[in-house]
């Protein structure tokens, strides 16, 4: 939510974002880790496997208010595809 409404870095978000960047994996990608109970009309992603778009709003955060953390990763998955 603050990453999209462009709000501020507050010191009371670091412990959110550390957590954020050890959910890491060594592929630079974030994983599915859970599923909810309701109607699926399609399966996009398998819970345990890497996810596309929960890696997606990680960086977006990370560009936001870490932004050395993400030039890191950048420059890392830019140096292996």
């Amino acid at each position: 939510y603050f990453q999209s409404v462009s709000h501020a870095h507050d010191g009371r978000m670091d412990e959110a974002l550390d957590i954020l960047e050890g959910k890491m994996r060594k592929n630079f990608r974030w994983p599915v880790q859970q599923k909810y109970a309701g109607r699926i009309h399609f399966d996009m992603e398998q819970t345990g496997g890497d996810s596309r778009w929960n890696t997606l709003r990680a960086l977006r955060v990370l560009k936001r208010y870490r932004p050395e953390f993400f030039s890191r990763v950048i420059s890392e998955t830019s140096a292996n595809p």
